[in-house]
């Protein structure tokens, strides 16, 4: 996400600069620049060449930024927000993360450590893209009237952020309640821990048995409901899949060969995709033999440092990049914020409970072993489910 948002304001005649931590992603850049194309519209290609990109690996970069974008995962945040504070600066700052509320994350961070952060904007992105590492090329694998990214309506910069973001080929908007669309994306985004405890790719997980599919409506039923308890009414990002977060339950408890048909164009392209969940579990386990949406995050924690296009500024924009190896998942802001919200309105979640506990349970597993995986049999027993 964050090289393709990187690419998109360069070629729209933003300044980009790329803040890299590790040495050897320093020279990867450096050799290779940085590429961007579009799966679905052959006519959108990038490139920073070698000799015209900037890459640094000072944190002070930040302090000559208009505005930060932050595209790390949410167990990244404490890391966030040292940088941020360490460099000074004022920029606002986005954060292009799942679940809800990262912004909290940031300052609760900060304010352990006793600073003053600059303006925090939430938001919910709705696009998929891979990585090659090797090439250092992005390609977004979807069309580019599909990929979107909202911004808090109720944060003052979001209106002229969107603005500048907008120069580029993304569709960029501000939303309000933006917690509405990000309970709709965490709807969606639900999938993750059956697939990563499945350990098979989305097509098969969803076109197999369908035991997986009951498990994953279940915990998305218990999520509806405490979203409810909690005045949320979610809804997708992009209106084209609002069917989809409202009845999500209902089309995963089809019989297969009902579902295939009404689901099963979403499912193109996904026979070897595995979302970013079960990507990091085997990462950690070391089977790295996959290749999807979220590669990048993947292999390693992204901030992309967004320019202002305002009159004749030249302003930077930075990515910061970290192995991840031995990092924990996402799941503690997926069904971990179900949990949690369940708690909060005194309402049971314990499909959502286990598969917390489930994934949890693997990302402890003693590193060098072959990860744990299970068959929608042993998903349905041990969340409670077999009868």
């Amino acid at each position: 996400v964050g090289a393709f948002v990187g690419c998109a304001l360069d070629k729209a005649g933003h300044r980009v600069a790329f803040l890299v931590r590790r040495g050897d992603h320093a020279g990867k850049l450096s050799q290779f620049g940085l590429s961007a194309s579009c799966s679905a519209d052959p006519a959108f290609s990038h490139r920073i060449p070698p000799s015209r990109i900037a890459v640094g690996t000072d944190p002070q970069v930040l302090q000559r930024c208009t505005y930060i974008l932050v595209c790390t995962k949410r167990v990244s945040n404490d890391h966030v927000a040292r940088l941020l504070l360490d460099s000074n600066t004022t920029a606002t700052t986005i954060l292009l993360q799942n679940g809800m509320g990262a912004a909290i994350d940031v300052i609760h961070a900060a304010g352990a450590a006793g600073g003053r952060l600059p303006t925090l904007v939430d938001s919910v992105v709705d696009l998929s893209s891979t990585f090659d590492e090797e090439r250092c090329h992005v390609a977004l694998e979807e069309s580019l009237d599909t990929a979107l990214i909202l911004l808090d309506g109720a944060c003052a910069a979001s209106e002229k952020l969107a603005d500048v973001m907008s120069s580029t080929s993304l569709i960029v908007r501000a939303c309000a309640p933006l917690s509405d669309f990000q309970a709709g994306k965490l709807l969606v985004n639900m999938s993750n821990a059956v697939n990563a405890l499945s350990g098979l790719s989305i097509l098969d997980m969803f076109l197999g048995d369908s035991g997986y599919r009951n498990v994953l409506a279940e915990s998305i039923s218990e999520a509806q409901q405490v979203f409810r308890a909690g005045g949320i009414t979610p809804h997708a990002p992009n209106p084209r899949n609002e069917l989809q977060v409202r009845f999500f339950p209902t089309i995963l408890r089809l019989p297969t060969c009902a579902f295939s048909l009404v689901a099963g164009r979403k499912l193109r392209g996904k026979e070897d995709a595995k979302t970013s969940m079960s990507q990091d579990l085997d990462l950690r386990y070391g089977n790295r033999v996959f290749r999807d949406g979220s590669a990048i995050m993947v292999h390693a924690w992204a901030m992309v440092i967004c320019p202002s296009c305002e009159l004749a500024f030249a302003n930077d924009c930075a990515i910061d990049l970290v192995w991840i190896k031995r990092c924990p998942t996402e799941v503690a802001y997926l069904n971990g914020e179900i949990v949690r919200l369940g708690r909060a309105h005194a309402i049971q979640t314990p499909v959502n409970e286990k598969l917390l506990n489930l994934v949890q349970e693997v990302e402890e597993q003693r590193l060098g072993r072959s990860r744990k995986v299970m068959t929608a049999s042993e998903l349905l027993v041990a969340v409670g489910m077999s009868g």
